[in-house]
């Protein structure tokens, strides 16, 4: 399998699961390690998954159809976000799932961007289940609201449909450079459980750019555009 510093060995065990867990285990719910759970994952379980392979979230990647069509994939479909998963194990081990993924890698070396994630799509393009953006809020959606108030529900959990699993699917929140609102919980969380982590400090540059973006949009030239403070 191919592997690089952005994509290690371990992207592969997700595919392992269904030949790791007893066969009485019928549904997983697998995660990333660069998540926050911010709240109470049981209705996730609620999908049927009779007829699916996964539930899964679209990807920010899933507009670019010339993407899709090289990895044989139909764009009417979408493609999903691996970082979480709700795996219908039944529906893997009756059509061997695992096997056809890593073939698929094997086989197409030269196209593959990432890995693990195009396999699946291409092996279950039509096979899974979209699940409400919020059982998979990847950083990169954080600049898709309109208004601070928007932002702020959803850091806030004041309606409904807030971001439950956060994905740090970008720069990660022990690194100065996160811009995600999430990176402050992601540290009080910590905080809150005495688990030592380092928290990142910013450098002198970054915090007078911060300054500047808080300054104008305090006298709204940037209202459009959504940011947190440090």
């Amino acid at each position: 399998m191919p592997v690089s510093n952005q994509w290690p060995e371990v992207i592969y065990y997700r595919l392992l699961i269904p030949e790791i867990l007893p066969s009485d285990i019928e549904l997983v719910l697998y995660c990333d390690c660069d998540i926050l759970i911010r709240g109470d994952i049981s209705g996730i379980f609620n999908e049927n998954l009779e007829d699916y392979s996964v539930a899964a979230v679209e990807d920010i990647l899933s507009p670019i159809a010339p993407m899709s069509i090289n990895l044989g994939c139909n764009p009417e479909y979408g493609y999903f976000n691996s970082g979480v998963l709700l795996i219908n194990l039944n529906y893997w081990r009756e059509r061997n799932i695992t096997r056809k993924c890593l073939k698929f890698i094997n086989e197409n070396l030269h196209i593959i961007k990432h890995p693990d994630q195009d396999a699946l799509n291409a092996i279950l393009n039509k096979s899974w289940k979209r699940l409400q953006y919020r059982w998979n809020f990847l950083d990169s959606y954080q600049a898709q609201y309109y208004c601070k108030e928007h932002m702020m529900s959803d850091f806030d959990k004041a309606n409904d449909f807030y971001p439950i699993i956060v994905h740090f699917s970008g720069v990660k929140p022990w690194n100065e450079k996160c811009r995600s609102i999430y990176k402050i919980e992601y540290h009080e969380y910590f905080l809150d459980h005495r688990v030592s982590i380092t928290k990142p400090e910013h450098s002198f540059f970054q915090k007078v750019k911060h300054a500047i973006i808080v300054f104008f949009d305090k006298i709204g030239i940037r209202k459009n555009k959504v940011n947190y403070y440090f």
